[in-house]
């Protein structure tokens, strides 16, 4: 933190206290862990901090003690705004996009509201000119990778800026995931038989006999901890599987939809399900038998690298070597469209007692939709269609985390005979 503060000396329009919470919303909030119950988020909670702190010193003596020495003449110090600016002058003097073959088009931010649309729409096609920004204005990266812009930018740019960036970055996404994930599993379909626990979720039961039992008992506890709730208990023989494609065309958003769907899943089911990724291989990420914090399961997803075939036959015979002993087989496949490795895999998908199907997508951007036609020629992939209909299960197209809430209360809300 010491080192970023230092860092946004050059930054003249930022205060003393500026340049302090800037710096300490950067280089601490991603490792603040707040209760489940907790209503306020990490930077609210060291925002009021540095307030307390900064209230007993005196800023004016400290302004001018630690006052940076310039780094260069003012009249040559650059904005994040002159920054992209240039870099688009340059880039439409040099060189064209690779991937569109056109020249870059830049119109000017003036906000991180700007700065970020402007990120977002250079990631899919230039990720290092856009780590590059980001590794180079600290504070501004610091912003826009705490807020829900992170989830769209995350997978492009994790491989390629500084550390304590990227770790930031996932530990504010994986939150984020989390957030959305508890508020999927607690308006989904409740199944399973109710019983008293000690530990919960946002999405358990009170039982209040049982609390104000316990209040009067025990009247100097917590309320938390005389707290009783009723926790829905699934039966034994049901498992699920969440099954992730990783292939080399699943970036941005959907390595997002992909951890959110996985966190959902871990929160609904709590005990018996498991993760499978896969790629040209197949791999377990989560075992039926292990215990692990939805959270991590998220984290594991979003460290996911992008690359390979896409061998789902592989993938579904290694999900249902996991759930094999249970009655009640489930499984949740998410990928961006058909097999292109490991031969067909529609005799797989019938061994299932439910095999649903999600198919990703990038979202189709106004720009595509005016100069390229993209839309009138999009059809859903027929293949991944299929496989839902082969193993009894329902087929959802997902562009944008905004519609995964209903694409998985339809999937669990389908019961299995």
């Amino acid at each position: 933190m010491v080192t970023l503060f230092h860092a946004l000396g050059h930054l003249e329009e930022l205060s003393y206290a500026e340049r302090m919470k800037e710096a300490m919303l950067t280089g601490v909030s991603s490792k603040i862990w707040l209760s489940d119950l907790c209503t306020r988020t990490p930077e609210e909670v060291l925002d009021d901090i540095l307030g307390q702190v900064l209230g007993a010193l005196d800023l004016k003596s400290l302004e001018e003690e630690f006052a940076p020495e310039p780094a260069f003449h003012q009249d040559d110090r650059k904005s994040a705004e002159e920054v992209l600016r240039d870099d688009a002058e340059e880039d439409d003097s040099q060189q064209t996009s690779t991937a569109t073959g056109q020249r870059w088009e830049m119109e000017s931010p003036v906000d991180d509201k700007h700065i970020a649309a402007e990120l977002k729409r250079r990631v899919r096609k230039d990720p290092e000119e856009v780590s590059r920004f980001l590794n180079e204005n600290p504070a501004i990266a610091g912003r826009i990778l705490s807020s829900p812009d992170v989830l769209e930018i995350y997978s492009y740019i994790r491989r390629r800026v500084d550390d304590n960036l990227r770790d930031a970055a996932k530990r504010y996404a994986s939150r984020l995931i989390i957030k959305i994930a508890r508020e999927i599993a607690s308006a989904g379909a409740k199944s399973g038989n109710l019983h008293a626990v000690a530990d919960y979720l946002a999405s358990d039961e009170i039982e209040i006999d049982q609390t104000l039992e316990r209040i009067v008992e025990q009247p100097t506890e917590t309320i938390e901890d005389n707290l009783v709730v009723l926790a829905r208990k699934l039966e034994e023989r049901e498992a699920c599987v969440v099954i992730l494609d990783h292939s080399s065309s699943m970036q941005g958003m959907k390595v997002a939809i992909a951890a959110l769907t996985a966190a959902t899943i871990a929160l609904h089911f709590k005990e018996n399900y498991a993760v499978v990724g896969f790629n040209t291989r197949a791999v377990i990420l989560k075992r039926i038998a292990q215990t692990v914090p939805p959270s991590r399961v998220a984290e594991e997803v979003l460290s996911l690298d992008a690359r390979g075939l896409t061998n789902i036959k592989e993938a579904l015979h290694l999900a249902l070597g996991e759930i094999r002993t249970y009655e009640k087989k489930i499984g949740i496949l998410l990928t961006d469209g058909n097999w292109t490795y490991g031969g067909n895999p529609r005799g797989v998908a019938r061994l299932f007692d439910r095999l649903h199907v999600i198919g990703l997508e990038d979202p189709i951007t106004p720009y595509e939709l005016e100069h390229t036609g993209y839309g009138r020629y999009y059809t859903p992939f027929s293949g991944i269609k299929e496989l839902a209909k082969e193993g009894r299960g329902m087929f959802a197209y997902v562009r944008t985390i905004e519609e995964v809430p209903l694409a998985l209360r339809r999937c669990l809300a389908s019961k299995v005979a």
